[in-house]
């Protein structure tokens, strides 16, 4: 081989080298950028509050504008429920501080127990269709009671002395749940118990653990809820779960 030849194949050598090598780095580079995108969308808060919602039946949205009206209904809406559960789940794994993580963990585990619960039996399905005729066109007032309750939710936020937020917390819920019970009594009164039981299973393990005397059993409330002003501004969270993991975090 003579040495221009050489010197030939030794420049292609290089060349095919420093290609390589760009490859690798571009690869790298994209990988990592990739992860900052999936990062950036898994954190996004409007991104985080349409799966918030969507996990509680009567807050979901495609479920208020077409209520289930068949079994097969209801199938779709578990499906739903399971990615949107994974969503809030992502989102606390890798936007959360450590407080708010736990937290929201706890809210997570009570609505998957009592949602599977549901949504793995035929029966607990026919029922909540059965909630769902019953309230009709009603459905939406029902379901407007717990986006009020994330307007409260907002407001405690910043409620000082701090130390009485989490009281405010408690009282908040209970005040919203007796409204919509009521809501309940006057037009499906068969189904009070059910939604009792399936709100204590939305919120019970947190509200158990943090209220305290601040529950349904005492008068307490009654003399710290005026402090919950009505909150006039946009929701920055429709849903009333992420407010109380802000609210924990506050303290």
């Amino acid at each position: 081989m003579s040495i221009q030849s050489l010197r030939s194949s030794l420049i292609t050598v290089a060349i095919t080298g420093i290609i390589f090598m760009l490859q690798i780095q571009l690869s790298i580079t994209g990988n990592v950028g990739q992860k900052n995108i999936n990062q950036t969308n898994i954190c996004n808060k409007k991104q985080v509050d349409k799966c918030a919602i969507s996990l509680v039946p009567l807050t979901d949205p495609e479920l208020l504008q077409r209520p289930p009206k068949t079994l097969a209904d209801l199938d779709h809406w578990c499906r739903k429920f399971k990615r949107s559960e994974k969503c809030v789940r992502q989102y606390s794994d890798q936007c959360l501080v450590s407080e708010s993580r736990r937290t929201l963990s706890i809210v997570l585990y009570s609505i998957s127990k009592t949602l599977r619960r549901y949504c793995g039996q035929t029966k607990r399905k026919q029922e909540l269709l059965n909630l769902s005729h019953c309230l009709g066109n009603d459905l939406t007032n029902v379901s407007e009671v717990l986006f009020e309750l994330s307007g409260d939710m907002h407001a405690i936020r910043s409620i000082e002395p701090a130390n009485m937020r989490i009281p405010l917390c408690c009282c908040g819920y209970q005040r919203r749940k007796e409204v919509m019970i009521n809501l309940l009594e006057h037009k499906c009164s068969t189904f009070v118990e059910m939604m009792e039981t399936m709100l204590q299973g939305f919120t019970g393990d947190l509200f158990n653990y943090v209220c305290g005397d601040y529950n349904e059993d005492s008068d307490k409330c009654q003399y710290i809820i005026d402090k919950i002003k009505p909150w006039t501004k946009p929701l920055e969270w429709k849903s009333f779960i992420l407010p109380v993991v802000q609210i924990v975090e506050s303290l």
